[in-house]
Protein backbone atom coordinates (compact mmCIF):
# COMPACT_ATOMS: atom_id res chain seq x y z
CA UNK A 1 0.00 0.00 0.00
CA UNK A 2 1.07 3.50 -0.80
CA UNK A 3 1.28 5.86 1.34
CA UNK A 4 -1.77 8.13 2.47
CA UNK A 5 -2.64 11.42 1.20
CA UNK A 6 -3.52 14.28 3.41
CA UNK A 7 -7.22 14.23 2.18
CA UNK A 8 -7.35 10.32 2.69
CA UNK A 9 -6.02 10.85 6.55
CA UNK A 10 -8.15 13.81 6.83
CA UNK A 11 -11.15 11.53 5.45
CA UNK A 12 -10.11 8.30 7.69
CA UNK A 13 -10.23 11.08 11.10
CA UNK A 14 -14.01 11.99 10.24
CA UNK A 15 -15.01 8.65 9.79
CA UNK A 16 -13.61 7.72 13.52
CA UNK A 17 -14.87 11.22 15.19
CA UNK A 18 -18.43 10.54 13.36
CA UNK A 19 -20.96 8.88 15.86
CA UNK A 20 -21.47 5.40 15.75
CA UNK A 21 -24.72 4.07 15.06
CA UNK A 22 -24.00 0.57 15.91
CA UNK A 23 -21.35 -2.10 14.85
CA UNK A 24 -19.06 0.78 13.70
CA UNK A 25 -21.48 2.25 11.16
CA UNK A 26 -21.17 5.87 11.20
CA UNK A 27 -24.43 8.15 9.40
CA UNK A 28 -23.24 9.84 6.53
CA UNK A 29 -24.98 13.02 4.67
CA UNK A 30 -25.78 13.54 1.47
CA UNK A 31 -23.08 16.12 0.65
CA UNK A 32 -20.38 13.97 2.89
CA UNK A 33 -21.73 10.64 0.65
CA UNK A 34 -19.81 12.29 -2.36
CA UNK A 35 -16.28 12.27 -0.16
CA UNK A 36 -17.08 8.17 0.31
CA UNK A 37 -17.76 7.65 -3.68
CA UNK A 38 -14.61 9.29 -4.36
CA UNK A 39 -12.54 7.73 -1.45
CA UNK A 40 -9.54 6.14 -3.17
CA UNK A 41 -8.98 3.35 -0.78
CA UNK A 42 -12.17 0.94 -0.80
CA UNK A 43 -10.00 -1.51 1.09
CA UNK A 44 -9.83 0.55 4.33
CA UNK A 45 -14.05 1.26 4.14
CA UNK A 46 -17.14 -0.69 3.89
CA UNK A 47 -20.04 1.43 2.49
CA UNK A 48 -23.56 1.14 2.53
CA UNK A 49 -25.10 3.28 -0.39
CA UNK A 50 -28.74 2.45 0.64
CA UNK A 51 -28.75 3.67 4.15
CA UNK A 52 -25.79 6.56 3.19
CA UNK A 53 -23.60 4.97 5.77
CA UNK A 54 -20.06 3.97 6.34
CA UNK A 55 -17.39 2.34 8.47
CA UNK A 56 -13.66 1.39 8.83
CA UNK A 57 -12.75 -1.86 7.03
CA UNK A 58 -11.10 -4.26 9.51
CA UNK A 59 -7.82 -3.10 7.47
CA UNK A 60 -9.14 0.54 7.69
CA UNK A 61 -9.03 0.11 11.85
CA UNK A 62 -5.29 -1.15 11.75
CA UNK A 63 -4.55 1.85 9.49
CA UNK A 64 -6.20 4.28 11.63
CA UNK A 65 -4.78 3.38 14.58
CA UNK A 66 -1.34 4.94 13.29
CA UNK A 67 -3.02 7.84 12.23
Amino acid sequence: MSELSRDEINFLRLVQRSEDIGDGWRQVSDILWQLVERFDRPELIDKDADKKRVRLSERGLIVAGYL
